[in-house]
């Protein structure tokens, strides 16, 4: 019976069984010290976790797994090993059918070069910021007077504001804003976190600015009561020459201070937005413009302009006589030579007259030529768009092709096909369009095969392809017999050449021509078919990649791998959605990650620097049901490279880093203002155990307390059921590179898992905050379990605590020494019960016996020993 059993007088001072064996053994020497109960391992343990890679990508649910990968990020550049960095500073474009003013990060033209990030709190005396709408540095080329209907601007909150804030335009009342025109308010609500928001204000009728006066924006606190800790924050540039227009009520205003509002004003949108087709044609970007809704034609529009020289040149300047440009309209941009003895050259311009750029102290190599072999160019580099007037596409733009220095540009199985060129017509810049006859197709693609180029094309309406060989301009192609691909069931989505022979996707499989004849590829997406399959097919690093439904996959051989965003912990789910373009250049990929445009969804770009797979998210449109639909890469001389994309009703871009390589090697690279990256939840290693966060290490380059501050802001969650789950701030940001300390909240957070998130906030376009590592230290609770060191002594007919003595075969020494050895060998689970009421019933194993024979004869055998329990 047990040594502590209740109500009767125990046998033993010890019991060990295993459910169907009992031994009873009685304690050796003091009785007090016999029974040592002693912890294994430390109760308290020091850890760290530590990260100082993020290439490997998003999507990481737990840390340890892979420590070069996190969970999240927005606007990071992370693909670089050994550092995360701010990514890319987008910038809006203006075309014909989307105009705007705006005075933004990184203008360029006749804009100044304002580079500066500053958060500025709406409190107190500048409980209202004032902005010129008609600033000297706001975007050229919008003529005055200018009706807008919306307001971009950039906004924080820090705590809890007890207000709303509020966007209005005003009037001029003595070079200051005076009555306010039309106000809409942004409730306090409605902005969840500390991340920074693009507000659009959306004004309830159309506003006139610039008619024979000034006009402002005014940004403020609407209920004046903001302070250190809850108040609302606005991003505009640190510069000395700007007049800063602020007031504690909107009416009184003071203009001491460098800060000038970032904003944006534009007329209502469309009431649908415009799918593009980006195209490169003679090194210009072009860009084929469906048209929303009903009514209007589709158009083809150019980035920069383009010619040929004409009239009396030097080595500084190139003249135009046939243009009109506005003063300066191209300063900033860059003149690349496209052919004859210049071809190669680029110029920056330093200014231009209405008909000659003007390239300062950097001279060309010889004058430009003019005539029928004059020097033609482009001008790359500007946010300029305009309208191709000369061509006319007969339906929205479905798919678009270079041929022989001609583009044809398909609308369907029911349109013609339109063609059209730019050349030098005998000294004269001319645009020749016509149909190419009654050809039409649904998608096209260009491939030379042995010493000839040929169009590819497909029909949907009867599901065939086609190859024609190119001709000379003012010939009709002809198509040679059109060829089955696959039945008719499904149409075709995509049309890519790969692999040194053309592909074609439909919704339900892949078909690779060869010999003229479409053979099925064998991919296993006939059972998911969707209209969504295919759409994006295109080759990169020896490898075809497509999308399909939600994800995107990749192609080697007859091998198919999914690695698209969707995997492990996928998107969240405010920004799920598919990939509607990709665009690869060299050891990078990019993908317009498309949430839709009647969707909750937030569209995307990401980047990966793997053929596999590694997803980097470089920018998020700013609300829900902007669509991101198509993508091109734009290489320009002397600037930085452009990653253009439609987003929402805009056409815009992404600063690129021209080494294609680590942007901090880049000079001219140009860095957005807010970037964040969301660490994988942190337990280390040990879910079940309770932690103590202690400290969090950053080492960092760019860090700065001056005006304005480069920070890195960091929040928590511990224990969080969702990505809904509140953050909590630290109370203090880091501002000292390259390395600080600072503690974990208010030095007391405890749980069982946490992530951070670190917030990038660099003082300028020009250079980023990066980190480049961080250590997260924490003591962690561990749950301690114990060794029990029993002095023990069993032998023949032992006397017992009830007075009889031990006569069973089974409780003799020999007998009880194999049962010991039996259980250790196959490692039987046990339970130990002692007299002691604080040692009983413990559950564990027990190590190799240690003992001493104390008494060893035919008639009597005694043993004393040690033996060591393993509570488990």
């Amino acid at each position: 019976m047990p040594p502590s059993a209740a109500g009767r007088k125990p046998k033993y001072d010890i019991t060990i069984s295993d459910g169907t064996a009992t031994l009873g053994l009685m304690v050796s020497g003091n009785a007090l010290s016999a029974i040592r109960q002693l912890p294994r391992g430390p109760g308290v343990e020091r850890k760290l976790a530590k990260q100082k890679d993020w290439s490997g990508g998003r999507g990481l649910e737990r840390f340890g797994a892979d420590t070069s990968r996190f969970y999240d990020s927005g606007a990071v550049w992370s693909m670089v090993p050994g550092q995360a960095l701010n990514g890319p500073l987008m910038r809006p474009s203006r075309t014909p059918y989307r105009q705007h003013r705006l005075f933004w990060p990184w203008a360029n033209s006749t804009i100044a070069a304002y580079t500066g990030y500053q958060w500025q709190a709406l409190t107190g005396s500048q409980r209202f910021i004032g902005a010129d709408l008609t600033i000297s540095g706001g975007e050229w080329g919008a003529a005055l007077p200018f009706t807008m209907r919306r307001a971009t601007v950039i906004v924080r909150k820090v705590g809890t504001p007890a207000s709303a804030l509020q966007v209005a335009i005003c009037n001029d009342n003595t070079n200051q804003p005076g009555t306010v025109i039309q106000s809409v308010t942004l409730a306090v609500a409605s902005v969840t976190d500390w991340l920074a928001v693009t507000f659009e204000a959306a004004f309830g009728s159309d506003i006139t600015v610039g008619s024979g006066t000034r006009n402002w924006i005014r940004v403020g606190d609407n209920g004046g009561t903001g302070d250190a800790s809850n108040h609302w924050e606005v991003l505009g540039a640190h510069d000395s020459a700007l007049a800063f227009f602020k007031s504690s009520d909107g009416t009184t205003w003071d203009t001491s201070g460098t800060f000038t509002l970032y904003w944006r004003i534009y007329p209502e949108p469309t009431t649908k937005q415009r799918r593009v087709f980006f195209f490169e044609y003679k090194r210009a970007l072009y860009a084929a413009v469906a048209v929303p809704g009903a009514g209007g034609s589709a158009a083809v529009y150019r980035n920069g302009d383009r010619g040929v020289a004409t009239g009396a040149q030097d080595t500084t300047h190139l003249t135009d006589s046939t243009k009109a440009w506005g003063d300066n309209e191209w300063q900033g941009a860059v003149a690349l030579f496209t052919s004859g003895g210049l071809r190669g050259e680029a110029r920056a311009i330093v200014s231009n007259t209405s008909t000659q750029l003007n390239f300062g102290s950097d001279s060309l190599p010889s004058a430009p030529t003019t005539g029928a072999s004059g020097s033609e160019y482009v001008i790359l580099g500007s946010d300029e768009w305009s309208a191709v007037s000369t061509v006319t596409l007969n339906d929205n733009p479905t798919d678009v092709a270079v041929l022989n220095d001609t583009v044809y540009l398909t609308g369907g199985d029911g349109a013609n096909i339109t063609r059209f060129r730019e050349f030098n017509n005998a000294g004269t810049w001319t645009v020749q369009e016509a149909d190419d006859g009654a050809n039409k197709a649904a998608l096209i693609e260009a491939f030379q095969e042995g010493n000839k180029t040929y169009l590819y094309r497909v029909n949907n309406d009867t599901v065939q392809f086609s190859r024609a060989p190119s001709v000379a301009w003012g010939t009709n192609l002809t198509f040679e017999t059109a060829a089955p691909v696959g039945d008719t069931n499904a149409i075709a989505t995509g049309l890519t050449v790969y692999d040194d022979a053309v592909h074609i996707s439909k919704e339900d499989s892949i078909y690779v021509v060869k010999n003229a004849i479409a053979t099925k590829v064998p991919v296993p997406i006939d059972t998911a078919r969707d209209l969504v399959n295919g759409t994006v097919l295109r080759g990169w690093n020896t490898q075809l990649y497509f999308n399909f439904l939600d994800g995107f996959e990749r192609m080697y051989g007859r091998t198919i791998d999914d690695i698209g965003p969707n995997r492990d912990q996928g998107m969240p789910p405010t920004r799920r959605g598919t990939v509607a373009d990709f665009q690869a250049v060299l050891q990078y990929g990019f993908i317009a990650w498309n949430g839709g445009e009647a969707s909750s969804y937030l569209s995307a770009i990401l980047a990966t620097p793997s053929p596999g797979g590694s997803w980097h998210e470089l920018f998020r449109m700013p609300s829900a049901n902007l669509t991101i639909q198509s993508l091109a890469y734009q290489s320009i001389p002397i600037l930085p490279n452009r990653l253009w994309f439609q987003g929402g009703h805009d056409v815009a871009y992404l600063t690129m880093p021209n080494t294609a390589q680590n942007p901090l090697n880049d000079s001219d690279m140009r860095y957005t203002w807010e970037g964040y990256l969301t660490t994988a939840w942190i337990d280390l290693d040990t879910i079940e155990l309770d932690h103590f966060w202690d400290e969090l290490r950053l080492f960092t380059r760019h860090l700065s307390s001056g005006t304005p501050p480069a920070l890195v802001e960091v929040d928590y969650q511990t224990d969080a059921a969702s990505d809904a789950s509140a953050w909590t701030r630290f109370t203090s940001a880091y501002n000292t590179s390259p390395v600080q300390m600072l503690a974990v909240g208010n030095t007391s957070v405890t749980g069982r898992r946490l992530r951070l998130r670190l917030r990038l906030l660099p003082g300028s376009t020009t250079t980023p905050v990066v980190i480049n590592e961080l250590e997260l230290r924490a003591n962690q609770l561990n749950e301690v379990l114990y060794d029990y060191v029993l002095d023990v002594r069993w032998g023949d007919r032992m006397m017992l605590w009830h007075g009889g003595e031990a006569r069973a075969a089974s409780e003799q020494a020999g007998a009880i020494l194999a049962q010991l050895n039996a259980w250790k060998g196959n490692a039987a689970p046990l339970t130990l019960r002692t007299r002691h009421p604080l040692i009983d019933n413990v559950r564990g194993h027990l190590d190799p016996v240690a003992l001493t024979p104390a008494s060893w004869d035919p008639d009597e055998q005694a043993l004393a020993g040690s033996l060591t329990f393993r509570e488990t």
